[in-house]
Order: structure tokens, then sequence, then C-alpha cells
């Protein structure tokens, strides 16, 4: 696996601009244990590993959603991506860190798919939508204020 679906009915891509240095946004992005600091749409992370690794195993809890995802890749600095299935849908989640000039372009790109998302196409992106632009709005906060 190398990316998002791009076939699936549902894909939100986002991005935003961090005012924080490469390292800073990194760490707290590839501490997944500690996601539910600083995002509170995140109720528990547990992880195979202490930080994000290949073919390490994620499971966590979400706004009511239990989440078993697998690593598929870390290139520390840079990206990662992983996939899971909650509910019959079925997402992978690719992010992307650029250092540019006053901090980081962080995009977080993710596509779902499988039956409960056919069933609403349009409230699905709209849910994707606002779950990717909540957590980048997270880590920017937190990666701005460390």
């Amino acid at each position: 696996m190398n990316g998002i679906d791009l076939d699936a009915p549902v894909i939100s891509r986002r991005s935003l601009t961090i005012a924080a240095p490469l390292r800073t946004v990194w760490n707290l992005h590839a501490a997944h244990t500690s996601w539910p600091v600083w995002h509170p749409g995140i109720d528990k992370v547990l992880g195979t590993e202490p930080a994000l690794a290949p073919g390490m195993t994620l499971h966590w809890l979400t706004q009511g959603s239990d989440i078993v995802s697998t690593v598929h890749e870390v290139v520390p600095g840079q990206r990662t991506l992983w996939s899971g299935t909650s509910f019959g849908t079925t997402g992978i989640h690719a992010w992307i860190f650029t250092p540019v000039d006053g901090g980081v372009l962080a995009q977080s790109h993710e596509s779902w798919s499988g039956e409960r998302v056919l069933a609403d196409v349009a409230a699905a992106q709209r849910d994707l939508d606002a779950a990717l632009d909540t957590w980048l709005g997270h880590l920017k906060a937190t990666a701005e204020a460390a």
C-alpha cells in the first residue's frame, strides 16, 4: 500500500501551515499514545510500539468508534500511512510533512470506502472533511504553543 484509495467514494485532502519546527510537529504526530492529550476527539490509543512504526497495530477509540489500524509506512519527519476498519468503513490515512518558510506544511489525506459510506456519501464526505480539519487544527495549536 502506498497511498489512499483514489477510487474510494469519499476522499479528503486537507492541509495547513504550522508555525513550529518540523521536529516539534513530527514528535507530536509520531507519539501516538499522546494524541488524546492534545486531540480531545481521540479518547484512547494503544500501539504495539512506543512510536509509529511500519507493521505495528494501533487500537484506538475516537468518537465512539473502536478502530484497529495497521501502520504501513513511516518516513521519519516526512510521512506516515495507515489503514483501518470500523463499522463497515475502511479508511486509509496518509500524513505528509514538508518544511516551508515559517514552519511546516502539514497535509492529511484520507479515503473512506464501504457500505456505510455508500449509504450516504455526502454525509460521509462532510464527516471526513470535518475530522481532518479538526485533527490538523489541534496539531497546529499544540505545536505552536510548545
